[in-house]
């Protein structure tokens, strides 16, 4: 979302990419996501609609959230171990 921002704003200049970070909306990993102003003084937290959730896990390559509620996959328990150093996958 920074890389984004500061494409957007055509500047590194930090007001200016903190206005773009909290008016547009960004393609990112976990899809669409933006911010939402709080308070006066211009902080800003992601927006809880485009927030996958607390408990994730990569399945095959995916981004699974596991919440309950938001659940895109069911958890994979016990965690399977890591591949050795080197292996093909």
């Amino acid at each position: 979302m920074l890389e984004q921002s500061i494409e957007k704003a055509g500047t590194l200049n930090m007001k200016k990419v903190r206005d773009v970070m909290m008016t547009q909306k960004f393609d990112t990993l976990m899809g669409k996501s933006w911010y939402q102003q709080q308070g006066k003084n211009g902080g800003g937290l992601l927006a809880v609609e485009c927030y996958p959730g607390f408990i994730a896990q990569w399945q095959k390559g995916i981004f699974e959230v596991l919440d309950k509620g938001k659940a895109t996959a069911k958890p994979i328990y016990p965690k399977p171990d890591w591949p050795k150093a080197g292996a093909k996958k």
